[in-house]
């Protein structure tokens, strides 16, 4: 997947070529699924275990919302958030999965589930807006290695 598609998929596609709600759910809940089998087999391990069987059933749940844009906002939000695992960003290859892993997720994730991740929408937006408006500046205080 190309780094446009993944931007369309997280964010939104654009003005001139709209999705409907419907049609970008069942494209995400593809991607999830894909994630979902990614999470179980290489982050968590090979053999079955608790956390590989609990990835299932949250994206599992995710999976069942209705396909509005109340579904719509859950299901971005959770593909976001997969890519906190260097294992997902690999998968991806591309630079925007780079970013959300080193640099974007880092710094927001923790503000999100300080939050009790009540609040997709808002973090879905923060994210879009760090990854295209503020793209290459440093977040946080911590001293990390940005590519130039």
């Amino acid at each position: 997947m190309d780094q446009k598609q993944l931007w369309n998929m997280l964010f939104g596609a654009p003005l001139t070529n709209p999705i409907t709600a419907e049609d970008a759910c069942a494209e995400l809940d593809a991607a999830l699924e894909k994630t979902c089998h990614l999470l179980k087999t290489e982050v968590f391990g090979p053999e079955k275990n608790e956390m590989a069987e609990h990835v299932a059933l949250e994206i599992g749940q995710v999976s069942k919302l209705p396909r509005d844009n109340w579904g719509l906002i859950a299901r971005r939000a959770m593909f976001i958030f997969t890519f906190r695992e260097r294992e997902v960003c690999d998968a991806f290859q591309c630079d925007l999965a780079t970013d959300l892993h080193t640099r974007v997720l880092p710094f927001f994730a923790p503000r999100f589930l300080r939050n009790s991740a009540q609040n997709p929408h808002s973090f879905i937006m923060a994210v879009a807006t760090l990854c295209g408006l503020y793209r290459g500046d440093r977040l946080g205080n911590w001293p990390r290695e940005l590519k130039e």
